[in-house]
């Protein structure tokens, strides 16, 4: 019981630290979408994996 109190606790504090926060606190990375002549390096996969 003490411990989910102790996670409530701790994931309010963070979440109102967020809020506060005026820069994004997201760390994404942009989608980069492969050509339609990469499609090799999906079906052989295991063959550049080994080399």
């Amino acid at each position: 019981m003490i411990t989910v109190v102790i996670l409530a606790l701790f994931s309010i504090r963070t979440i109102l630290t967020a809020l506060k926060s005026a820069i994004s606190t997201s760390r994404e990375t942009p989608y980069l979408a492969i050509a339609a002549n990469d499609e090799n390096i999906v079906m052989n996969s295991q063959r550049i994996i080994n080399t």
